[in-house]
């Protein structure tokens, strides 16, 4: 089955890599596809929702990407009994991460991932640590055509040439104007506490 499944944290370009993907005229891939009806399958009953996404998995030249499918090992469930071909995950210095996160959803929304972020850690390094799952870096994949192009042929998508435009093209507009000085030395020295040790161990750019 020529099919595959992405995930990463939320801002950690997984809109911008679906894009970049659908573009071509032999695949068909998703974001976020059916968001409200997953997270009620998630909460409610985990194997019903592994059958639900493995059912529209099922299917030749589709991919799907999204922040949902970041599922611990030590859970009832893993990204590992999700049924495609090819899996991947994204991963973004956590900061950005936050930093993102603050401008698109808010700072009261934001600090809900950064309680949750040491374990959201441990899931995201569980994920790249799998055999089967390649790592792609967000920095590389905005800035880097070459990269991006190589990204996607990983995932069987050969008609779609990347250019410059593609890799500059922004698909979310941000709502807040939040920035490292914003949040000041003591916030930001925090959030280095809790994430050098991934940022050091996936060698990911620093800020």
């Amino acid at each position: 089955m020529n099919n595959f499944i992405i995930t990463g944290m939320p801002r950690s370009g997984t809109k911008f890599l679906a894009h970049a993907m659908d573009r071509s005229k032999n695949f068909n891939v998703v974001h976020d596809h059916e968001q409200m009806k997953m997270n009620k399958l998630r909460k409610s009953d985990i194997n019903k929702y592994i059958s639900f996404v493995n059912n529209r998995l099922n299917k030749e030249n589709y991919g799907e990407i999204s922040g949902l499918y970041r599922i611990d090992r030590d859970s009832k469930t893993s990204f590992d009994k999700f049924e495609a071909n090819k899996k991947g995950i994204i991963l973004r210095n956590p900061i950005k991460n936050i930093i993102s996160l603050y401008n698109m959803a808010g700072m009261v929304n934001g600090e809900n991932y950064v309680t949750n972020l040491p374990t959201q850690l441990k899931i995201l390094d569980q994920i790249a640590n799998m055999e089967d799952v390649k790592v792609i870096f967000f920095d590389q994949m905005t800035k880097d055509k070459d990269y991006l192009q190589s990204v996607i042929e990983y995932f069987g998508i050969e008609d779609v040439q990347i250019t410059d435009d593609i890799v500059r093209k922004k698909v979310n507009e941000r709502t807040n104007y939040i920035s490292l000085e914003t949040i000041g030395n003591k916030k930001v020295n925090q959030l280095r506490e809790k994430t050098d040790w991934f940022t050091e161990k996936y060698d990911l750019e620093r800020i």
